[in-house]
């Protein structure tokens, strides 16, 4: 499984190492699906020749269910700084462990 992205989403997956974990939110379910781990750093994708995008490995770790929604995250103000709250559009984020624990809390029945 890998993801690419483009600008901001870039320059973030280039800071990513191998082994973290990150919330996956498909930009057509405005919701976090999921947790994925980085297999493998960020890469120039292959299938552009475009060299602003960049392919990320990833692979996934958890599914969150019920998945926590793009409306509940932009409703809680605790997550007002989250870069998800104002850049939806990337699949792979990064996550502070505060607001880790805050969207654990708005899926209690996941392994968050």
């Amino acid at each position: 499984m890998g993801r690419r992205a483009q600008l901001s989403g870039a320059q973030f997956y280039a800071e990513l190492g191998i082994g973290r974990s990150e919330f996956l939110l498909p930009f057509t379910k405005k919701a976090i699906i999921g947790v994925v781990e980085v297999i493998a750093l960020a890469h120039p994708d292959v299938t552009s020749d475009d060299l602003c995008w960049e392919f990320l490995d990833i692979k996934a770790f958890s599914v969150v269910d019920p998945p926590a929604t793009l409306a509940q995250i932009k409703h809680d103000p605790r997550l007002s700084a989250m870069m998800l709250v104002k850049n939806p559009r990337l699949w792979v984020q990064p996550v502070s462990a505060a607001h880790w624990r805050i969207i654990g809390s708005l899926t209690p029945n996941s392994s968050l």
